[in-house]
This record gives structure tokens, sequence and C-alpha cells, in this order.
């Protein structure tokens, strides 16, 4: 910011600033500074607002209805105090987009095996996935995920009691015990569906956790199955159907 006035003048002047900011259309943030005391010539102001984590379930919930892409609006009113009148200010928004990508994983068409974790028998082959987010509200949203699974053993194969556990920087967000079950018979190809809820409330927890570790987050989703076949029967990870990484935003920067 410029001040042109001379030093005199400055000792007479103060700025009011509020500003309001919006995720995804949800106001998260609202504050007005006063700054009493402005540099002479060129230099750097200060505002704050007060975010509540409250709010978190419900932005996020916004942002997973557009696909998890937001758009953050800062705007920003102002005035001068000259002491003996004020004058309003010409303050440019601050505009800018975060997207985050927790269902990526989930929609490949890149063929995955299968194995027995004991025996290292092949079990079957996932030919393709797909996610995706239904009806996102504060409290709750669901992925729906199919798969495309073919059976490459040489007799019958059965995929049952399906548990499903979500974290984020270690928040649970699921953990969901599924009463879908799946025949194969040999050499049977066929779509496999999984739904599941997700806990957006624990958004709020989550958000301090992803602030204090500069806006980054580890995703760990993991998904088992009861396997049963000839001489095959157990719980197997379905790494198919799970994800891991890192999610990282930049929400402060708008």
């Amino acid at each position: 910011m410029q001040n042109e006035n001379d030093e005199a003048f400055t000792d007479l002047l103060s700025l009011n600033i509020q500003q309001e900011t919006s995720i995804a259309g949800v106001t998260v943030a609202t504050g007005m500074s006063r700054i009493a005391e402005l540099p002479t010539g060129e230099g750097q102001i200060e505002v704050t607002a007060t975010k509540s984590h409250a709010l978190v379930p419900n932005w996020w919930a916004a942002h997973l209805r557009n696909g998890e892409r937001s758009v953050i609006h800062t705007e920003l009113n102002a005035e001068a105090d000259l002491s003996v009148t004020t004058l309003p200010l010409v303050l440019d928004d601050r505009v800018s987009t975060v997207e985050t990508t927790l269902l990526t994983d989930l929609n490949t068409t890149s063929r995955q095996a299968v194995t027995d974790d004991t025996t290292g028998q092949s079990l079957f082959i996932s030919h393709k996935t797909s996610a995706e987010w239904i009806d996102p509200t504060p409290t709750e949203a669901t992925v729906l995920i199919r798969a495309d699974v073919e059976n490459i053993r040489p007799v019958p194969l059965t995929l049952r009691e399906f548990n499903v556990q979500v974290e984020l920087n270690d928040v649970a967000l699921t953990d969901a015990r599924l009463s879908e079950e799946y025949v194969f018979i040999l050499g049977e190809r066929k779509s496999i569906t999984l739904r599941f809820p997700v806990d957006n409330s624990q958004m709020a927890a989550w958000w301090p956790t992803h602030i204090r570790n500069g806006e980054r987050s580890t995703l760990d989703s993991h998904v088992t199955a009861t396997v049963s076949s000839r001489n095959i029967r157990g719980r197997q990870p379905l790494e198919f159907l799970s994800a891991t990484g890192e999610i990282t935003t930049n929400l402060l920067d708008g």
C-alpha cells in the first residue's frame, strides 16, 4: 500500500478495513481492523479475520459438490479516517482457486491383479475402477465406488464382508462394514459396487491438523474383504479400492 501524505498528516490518518472471506460460496471468516499507524510512502499493513472451525463441514460439503474445486473470495472494504471526515477507499478483492483429489486414485483404467497374502496365488483382476461423491452435506457424504472385476481362478470365488477405513491426518472419517457379497464363477467378469458414508462433521477436527501441517494432509484409505475360494479363505487387502497420498491446499493464500 502507498501513503503519499507527509509525516505530519499521516499522524492524523487511520484506516478502517473490513474483510469477508468465502469458500465455495460459504462465508467462513469476517473481521474489522483499524490501522492507527500508517507507514509513510510505501509499506505493508496487516488485517486479520477470525475463521470458525465449526464452519469447515459447511464449505467442505460445498467443495465436494463442486467436484472438489472451490473459489476462495476475500472482499475488502476500507475507509480512511481523517479525524474530521472519512473517505471510502477502493481495495482489490482477492480471488483464488483450490482443488483436492481425494478420489483421483480410484478413477483409473489400469489393470490391477490381486493375490492371496498367504499363498501368493492369483485371485482376480480389477480392470478399472471409478468413484464419485453422492449428496455431500455438512454431516455426511456418500462415496460410490465401482470396479470391473474378473475371476482368474479355475474355481468359483466369493468376495464379502467388506470393511472400509478412511483417515485424514489420523482423523477417522469412515469405519464402515458393508454387507455386499459377490460370487464369481470360473472366468466370470462383472462389476462390483461399494457405497459407504463419510463423516463430514469430522472435518472440523481435521482442519486444525491441516493448518498446523502447512495445509498438508495425509490420506489413508483402506479396503479389506473376506475372499473365499478353493483352499483359500481369509481377509485380503484390496489395494485397487484403496488410496493413500498427500492432500495440499492454498486456502490461506486467498
